[in-house]
C-alpha cells in the first residue's frame, strides 16, 4: 500500500505537465491544420483530405479545450495543496496548504527551469508533508 501513495505522489508532477501541454499541442495542430487548409484550398476543395484536416481539427480542439479546463481546475488545486476530494468539501482551512510558491516547489521542484521538464524533482517522500503548523497537527 505505502508503494502505491508513493509512486502516485511522484506522478503528480508528470499528470499535471500532461494538462499543460496537451492543450498547447492542440492549439498547435489548429493552427497548423488551418493555415495548411487555407494555403491549398483549391486542392483540398476536390480532395477527402480537407475532411481529414477538418475532422483532426475539430477532435484537437475538443480534446484541447477539455483539457484546458481540467488544467485550470487542477492549478488551483496545485495552488491550494488540495486534493481532488478536498476541493469538493468546501469546508473548514485547509492544513495543508503552506502558501502557493511552496505548494508549487512540493510538487514541481525547486528549480523553475525545471518546473515544465518532465523529470521527478518533487520534495518529499509521499508519506510525510509539510503542514501549516498554525491551523493543524
Amino acid at each position: 500500500y505505502q508503494r502505491r501513495v508513493h509512486g502516485g505522489f511522484c506522478n503528480y508532477k508528470f499528470f499535471f505537465l500532461f494538462l499543460f501541454y496537451i492543450p498547447l499541442t492542440s492549439l498547435w495542430i489548429c493552427v497548423t491544420s488551418i493555415s495548411h487548409i487555407t494555403s491549398e484550398f483549391d486542392y483540398f476543395a476536390k480532395t477527402m483530405c480537407s475532411f481529414v484536416f477538418l475532422l483532426a481539427m475539430f477532435a484537437a480542439s475538443l480534446f484541447g479545450i477539455g483539457l484546458f479546463f481540467f488544467f485550470l481546475m487542477h492549478l488551483k488545486m496545485l495552488l491550494r495543496n488540495e486534493t481532488t476530494i478536498e476541493s469538493m468539501e468546501r469546508g473548514g482551512q485547509n492544513v495543508w496548504d503552506v502558501g502557493w510558491q511552496q505548494n508549487v516547489r512540493q510538487v514541481l521542484g525547486e528549480k523553475a527551469w525545471q518546473w515544465f521538464l518532465p523529470v521527478r524533482t518533487s520534495q518529499g517522500s509521499g508519506v510525510v508533508f509539510c503542514n501549516n503548523a498554525s491551523l493543524g497537527p
